[in-house]
């Protein structure tokens, strides 16, 4: 497993964003939730079947949820990432999940909740051989 974020909830407890491999070398997005003394609440996965996923950034929304921000792709050649977002609630449950398709490389490094709910991801995105360049995304609420 490998941690890539980190986020201290309302309630003091700490959440973790990352990705967790397999033996295949694929892996999937991981969140863990801890109490503020380190030990661990839960512990979840989530991202596509066959897909190599992972989450980076965290938000706590104004309504209680937890978002994580990250990417998911097939294959490592192919330099086609989306951006991966996903919605929990406070038990890790999923609540929503979202792709968006970016035909470059990307690695997500920020989000935030907009005035309106909706999301902004920040991050750098490119196609190797190429300058990457600063990313910067909205969904709608």
């Amino acid at each position: 497993s490998k941690g890539y974020g980190l986020l201290q909830l309302t309630s003091g407890q700490l959440l973790i964003a990352g990705a967790r491999s397999n033996a295949e070398g694929q892996s999937q997005a991981l969140l863990m939730l801890l109490e503020a003394t380190g030990r661990e609440i839960w512990s979840r996965t989530y991202g596509g079947v066959g897909m190599i996923s992972a989450a980076h950034a965290l938000i706590e929304t104004s309504n209680g949820l937890l978002v994580a921000a990250g990417t998911q792709f097939e294959d490592y050649a192919q330099y086609q990432d989306d951006v991966y977002l996903f919605c929990v609630d406070a038990d890790g449950d999923l609540q929503w999940e979202q792709t968006h398709a970016t035909g470059k490389h990307v690695m997500v490094e920020g989000l935030l909740e907009a005035s309106d709910g909706g999301l902004l991801i920040a991050g750098t995105g490119g196609i190797p051989g190429e300058p990457f360049q600063a990313m910067l995304m909205r969904t709608e609420p």
